[in-house]
């Protein structure tokens, strides 16, 4: 036996425990239709939220970390494109990109 049957056993019973309670709402609220159904979709919109959790353990968290890498990142490169643009304009360079000219001999089309 190892601890990985333990955690496998342990998210099994997890699983079949909603799988218990989502059936039981479903009997409840089909049996006692005057309830409210506000009330029953968002016990039913939990449940599913708790199955899809067992169902995607870890990815959450891998993806958090992925993210937080990412931005990280971003802020970094963000970082050095302001310091060039502190740099040029503390040398007196234009900021914005030259653009394109139009010839003075171009025709304009009215």
């Amino acid at each position: 036996m190892d601890v990985r049957d333990l955690f496998f056993w342990a998210a099994e019973a997890n699983r079949k425990g909603l799988v218990r309670r989502t059936e039981a709402a479903i009997a409840a609220s089909i049996s006692r239709s005057d309830r409210d159904p506000k009330a029953i979709r968002q016990y039913m919109d939990s449940l599913r939220a708790e199955m899809m959790e067992l169902e995607h353990e870890g990815e959450a968290e891998e993806l958090d970390r992925e993210n937080e890498k990412r931005i990280a990142k971003g802020r970094e490169t963000m970082d050095v494109k302001r310091a060039d643009i502190r740099a040029k304009r503390a040398a007196g360079e234009s900021v914005n990109p030259k653009r394109y000219k139009i010839p003075a001999k171009a025709k304009v089309i009215r």
